[in-house]
């Protein structure tokens, strides 16, 4: 079974399931404006049936908008929010990075964020992402 262990046993999945299943946002597909390319599906690094559904209400979507990405059809794919009207791709990007930046100067300021790296690895890792010892085991 592909990703089991992502998929049903990780701890850190089920977290981030959680907080997808919370989220306002959803991706929504508009079947009239569909081609039917299946360009979605192969973008959805979950492997959901995006190009079969109405809406993307599932704990495995992390609102990466690969899919919106790929898509050549104009208005098949959108993001909504609590259904009312689309925000932009960049608003969305930009209110994730905001909240987790929100999250991580009110942890630090409170001293809840310990641990053993300095920034100065932190820096030597955020150069080496793309080097081989990060990749996803699963490929």
């Amino acid at each position: 079974i592909p990703y089991f262990w992502c998929r049903y046993l990780c701890p850190y999945g089920a977290l981030l399931g959680f907080v997808s299943w919370l989220s306002p946002t959803r991706v929504v597909r508009e079947a009239d404006h569909c081609v039917d390319c299946g360009l979605c599906d192969k973008a959805c690094m979950a492997r959901l049936p995006v190009s079969n559904s109405v809406d993307i209400n599932s704990p495995e979507c992390t609102g990466c908008l690969d899919c919106l990405a790929v898509c050549p059809a104009e208005g098949a794919l959108d993001i909504r929010t609590l259904g009312r009207r689309s925000p932009s791709p960049l608003a969305f990007a930009g209110a994730v990075v905001a909240l987790f930046l929100i999250g991580y100067v009110g942890a630090r300021v409170a001293g809840g964020w310990s641990n053993e790296i300095t920034d100065l690895e932190y820096v030597e890792h955020i150069q080496n992402i793309h080097s081989g010892a990060y990749a996803h085991p699963g490929g």
